[in-house]
């Protein structure tokens, strides 16, 4: 009785196709016996009403794990934490305590029906590696039709004791989900190795519970024992999470026909904390929980990862499950007293907006714990998904051609065998293939119906079939491959007069005209098919235009021909400067521009056809390697009388980068110029370059102009070292001369092609001359320095000697023909300013020449 009608639907083809976002417009119907929830602390949902009653009591504490089941009238049966059973008085049932799981174990315990027998249950308890050795997954089995608390007439049901812990498997993690299997009626208990990358699947049929389990690896493991599995509703695939610190979500292709995990891969793109997972209604999306953030994909996605949407809330879902009404319910990991919410996702079949309401259902006060019940998700009443299969491939193939086919199915992975028949009896052996892709080369022309049969490993199949129409493909045929003489022309003919024509020349007509070498491609699509031929066309003599050459006078050239012709006869005409005018390719040494004609004959085919080349000659004079004294200016060593226009690189440092012979002021360093020179008239142009070989020139600094004193003599040295040539105004070629007398005195120095020149201007002094004054002058009447006086030598004083003091504004205060007359400081009588005066002193040695001093000094007082 009891999920009974789990098994019998059976709905053929629910969806086209599962493999768009979302599959189906309409919510799959879900069977009541999840319509009671019972969860920690106390508290319980009844899916009977809309929205969902709050039911408070209960016997489940503080716990992570709970399951419970109804009847298919929605009534509640039993509920269990994976260490005891309760009736739905929330007494415990005969034998209902000691079940080895744990109530701290995230996805602890389930309740699923036994196969056969419509009133008994088994219940899975799983400690998730808290309890110690030899506990693990067990199974116990509850009978609805014992009397336990009940009566007689309402038997309220017991643990059967022979029936209680039986042992399955050991060190696995917290994790246990339930998958129906692909005939839809049996199912299988999956739980994950807690210390290996591991799936283990248990089958359940009417027989029981297989003792061994079917075993899968996965790529990689994520060490954490506090995991969950969460199956998509059709079976065919699972979610893996880890609260390992750097957890993972893993999607794993599921083979519910045989148990197998056959691949997975990480759709999570960051590394969380991943606690619970679960799928839309029409199983499209899929939903994951971390810390603080629901993240959602797209399941048949091609890039699930890349479909990710995340919707970061305060306090998400530790625990997430998809109820009756449709929705997602999800517990909090906040878990203060105030948080007496579940959060409500109202909308999960919409990826883009589902709708997420964190406080979306009141508890009337009540603080949730932290997990919601673990319910088996296939009692959600979608449709059995059939093996289906798919021809990829196209709908028209041209006889003679390779048809190319692709099988496909929504799961690959539960298909076991795929088979071709491709209606073509004629063609043998080849008409059958058993490969997923395949192809097919058709003995004739007409309509087929290929078909291909897909099986599961429990032998369902699917055939799918589709019409193939192969086209007739007559032969194209555009000419033979032919020579024709230059100037002559031939019309290429298709021999086809339908569908469309595509010349490689780019015309689309029937025919062409041909009046040049090449080979020239018809393609012509008609009936579908796609016909080439082709046809090569040599033009003979097959001369091609001669290239222009440029060169510079004195060089020779080889003139170049192109053909491919063995049998011609050549002649050149002039045939001056040529080394041989009946070459193909000759030699020539022209000095000035020329014009050569060249007549080609084939003598097979006695075609005869001219072409022309200038070969143009550029005059000019350059010197290439050039030496330059260091520190000069040079102007680049190139002459021409043509019209050419020339083009100097590195610019840097020319006068006109563009000028024939640019200067170069200051060269420093050697350097090689590159010119380009070109010939406005004929377009052609040549390079050529200078080599500038700097060398130094020497340095030479004679010093500032000088005096010297009567009687003595001066060394003027140039300051070179004795590398340097030296001719000195005095007829002398030493680096130093030895000066005595007035006079400017020049000096050339040489080295190698360099030359530098200085002069020296030298005066004569009377050195027994000399004057001088104070700098400050303080007629205050102390007695000390009242009186401004001159100290002198080698003063003439029969001579007249005369001094003027003038004030800072040039104004005469005192003057007096008589040094031995000082000033006092005193003008007009009254004390003079205090500052700055300047004085003038002229007087004639004892050698009788006239001297000035002049000089100032400060008044102060």
């Amino acid at each position: 009785m009891i999920l009974k009608k789990l098994f019998i639907y059976y709905i053929a083809l629910f969806c086209l196709q599962i493999t768009i976002n979302t599959c189906c417009s309409a919510q799959p119907s879900i069977s009541k016996e999840s319509n009671i929830w019972k969860f920690g602390p106390n508290l319980g949902l009844d899916f009977n009403f809309v929205p969902p009653s709050v039911l408070i009591g209960g016997e489940i504490g503080i716990s992570e794990c709970s399951a419970s089941i109804s009847d298919t009238n929605g009534a509640l049966l039993f509920y269990t934490n994976a260490m005891s059973v309760w009736d739905q008085n929330d007494s415990t049932m005969p034998n209902g305590i000691g079940l080895l799981g744990h109530q701290s174990t995230k996805q602890g315990c389930m309740i699923a029906p036994v196969i056969g027998d419509s009133s008994r249950y088994y219940v899975f308890s799983l400690d998730g590696l808290w309890t110690s050795t030899g506990a693990g997954l067990h199974y116990s089995v509850v009978d609805m039709d014992s009397i336990g608390n009940g009566t007689l007439g309402n038997p309220l049901g017991d643990v059967v004791p022979s029936l209680k812990n039986i042992h399955l498997a050991d060190s696995l993690s917290e994790a246990l989900t339930l998958v129906r299997h692909s005939n839809n009626v049996d199912y299988w208990v999956v739980v994950k190795n807690f210390y290996a990358p591991q799936i283990h699947s248990f089958l359940v049929t009417s027989a029981g519970i297989s003792a061994t389990p079917v075993t899968s690896s996965l790529s990689q493991h994520i060490n954490g024992s506090v995991s969950t599995l969460s199956p998509t509703i059709d079976g065919r695939n699972l979610i893996l999470t880890s609260l390992a610190f750097t957890g993972i979500t893993q999607l794993l292709n599921f083979n519910n026909c045989l148990g197998t995990v056959t691949g997975d891969q990480v759709i999570t793109t960051s590394q969380g904390q991943y606690i619970s997972s679960t799928v839309s209604p029409n199983d499209s999306v899929i939903y994951v929980s971390d810390g603080g953030s629901f993240w959602v994909y797209d399941r048949f996605a091609a890039d699930i990862s890349g479909s990710e949407q995340v919707y970061t809330m305060a306090g998400n879902a530790f625990s997430m499950q998809l109820a009756p009404d449709g929705k997602i319910y999800g517990t909090s990991t906040v878990l203060q007293p105030e948080d007496t919410f579940l959060t409500v996702i109202n909308d999960p079949n919409n990826i883009n907006n589902p709708d997420i309401v964190e406080d979306g259902l009141s508890l009337e006060g009540n603080m949730p714990s932290l997990s919601l019940p673990n319910v088996y998700i296939s009692i959600f009443d979608f449709p059995v998904l059939p093996v289906k299969g798919k021809i990829n491939t196209q709908d028209t193939v041209c006889l003679g051609d390779t048809l190319f086919t692709n099988g496909e199915s929504d799961f690959d992975w539960v298909i076991s065998t795929w088979a071709w028949n491709f209606d073509d009896i004629a063609s043998g052996v080849n008409n059958l293939d058993s490969n997923q892709n395949s192809s097919h080369v058709f003995s004739d022309s007409g309509t087929y119906s290929i078909q291909l049969i897909v099986s599961d490993y429990c032998d369902k199949k699917d055939t799918v079939t589709k019409s193939i129409y192969v086209s007739f493909k007559p032969d194209l045929y555009i000419g033979n491959d032919t020579i024709i003489c230059l100037g002559d022309t031939i019309q290429s003919i298709s021999n086809v007069s339908g569908g469309n024509h595509n010349w490689s020349n780019g015309s689309n007509d029937t025919s062409i005209q041909i009046d040049a070498t090449g080979l020239y491609i018809l393609e012509v699509s008609i009936n579908k098919c796609i016909l080439t031929d082709s046809i090569n066309v040599q033009i003979t003599p097959s001369v091609l235009s001669l290239d222009d050459t440029c060169i510079i006078a004195g060089q020779s050239v080889l003139i170049e021909v192109s053909t491919a012709d063995s049998n011609n006869v050549y002649s050149w005409h002039p045939n001056t400067f040529l080394n041989d005018s009946s070459l193909k390719e000759p030699t020539t040494t022209p000095d000035s521009s020329i014009t050569y004609v060249l007549t080609a004959i084939d003598t097979l085919v006695g075609c005869t056809s001219t072409t022309s080349t200038q070969v143009n000659v550029f005059r000019y004079n350059i010197v290439n390697d050039t030496n330059v004294c260091s520190g000069t200016n040079f102007n680049l060593p190139l002459t021409s009388t043509q019209n050419y226009s020339y083009d100097w690189i590195p610019s840097d440092g020319l006068s006109d980068s563009k000028g024939m012979s640019p200067e170069i002021q200051g060269i420093k360093d050697n350097i090689k110029y590159y010119v380009t020179i070109a010939d406005t008239a004929s377009g052609c142009s040549v390079e050529d370059s200078v080599n500038l070989n700097v060398q130094e020139t020497p340095i030479v600094d004679l010093g500032n102009d000088t005096s010297i004193c009567e009687g003595l003599s001066l060394i003027v040295s140039t300051g070179n070292d004795g590398s340097t040539d030296y001719v000195w105004s005095t007829a002398d070629t030493t680096s130093a001369i030895i000066i005595s007398s007035e006079g400017i005195y020049n000096v050339i120095a040489k080295k190698g092609d360099c030359i530098a020149k200085d002069s020296i201007t030298v005066t004569v002094d009377d050195c027994s001359f000399a004057i001088n004054a104070p700098s400050i002058f303080t007629p205050n009447g102390d007695n000390l320095n009242d009186m401004f006086y001159f100290y002198y030598i080698g003063v003439d004083e029969s001579k007249p000697i005369s001094m003027i003091v003038r004030n800072r504004w040039g104004n005469i205060v005192y003057q007096t023909n008589d040094i031995k007359n000082p000033w006092n400081g005193m003008h007009n009588g009254t004390p003079a300013n205090i500052g700055l005066y300047n004085y003038e002193l002229t007087a004639f040695s004892i050698h009788g020449n006239q001297h000035t001093a002049k000089g100032s000094f400060v008044l102060t007082r």
